[in-house]
């Protein structure tokens, strides 16, 4: 068998390092090919994460607490627990809030999950957008202004207005998100579905 002196290993070492550029590997970007993108997690409360967590004995208990909206509107609100019986037990509470538009084929929906502290900040928000929105005037003629609440896992409320109107809307769904209009002098009755939502939760 032969081996090769350290000299020689030296030798072939310093030839491969010299070998033209084309024998050596070329990234994608610099043959001008654009690499797959990687589409971002799309974020989940950590309600919705408990609710699918794998191998986890998963109890739902729900509390329907939109009975008073119209049917027009198309929203419902559960007050949800979700706790995972499997060891370590895990509970977590918030809100199911599904977006419904009757007018679509199929009855089309979407869902969002609110942990309990995210119900807190949208009571708050859903009370100053109230104040905001009675502020409207339409005397501005250059002035537009935009009003949302954005969830973690998607549910929007918000307000657009400027010189000719106001228009409320409601939308849940990160993917392909189905959004409805809302009568803005519905905001307080949605916002004290909200607090009642929460006044549950915290006695469960």
């Amino acid at each position: 068998m032969a081996y090769l002196s350290t000299a020689g290993l030296l030798l072939l070492m310093a030839a491969a390092a010299q070998s033209p550029p084309s024998q050596q590997p070329v990234s994608l970007q610099a043959r001008g090919i654009a690499a797959p993108a990687i589409p971002p997690p799309v974020p989940i409360s950590h309600l919705e994460e408990l609710l699918v967590s794998p191998d986890v004995l998963i109890r739902l208990d729900r509390y329907r607490v939109s009975d008073v909206l119209p049917a027009t509107l198309g929203l419902v609100i559960d007050a949800v627990v979700v706790t995972g019986l499997t060891e370590p037990r895990r509970t977590q509470r918030g809100a199911r809030i599904e977006l419904r538009d009757p007018a679509k084929a199929g009855d089309r929906s979407r869902v969002s999950y609110l942990d309990l502290e995210e119900l807190a900040s949208l009571s708050s928000s859903l009370a100053e957008m109230s104040t905001l929105a009675a502020q409207w005037s339409s005397r501005e003629e250059t002035r537009s202004t935009d009003v949302s609440f954005t969830s973690v896992d998607g549910f929007s409320v918000g307000f657009h207005e400027d010189f000719h109107e106001q228009r409320g809307f409601l939308s849940a769904g990160f993917v392909e998100p189905l959004e409805r209009p809302l009568v803005l002098t519905d905001l307080p009755t949605l916002r004290k579905l909200i607090d009642q939502a929460i006044d549950l939760l915290r006695s469960r």
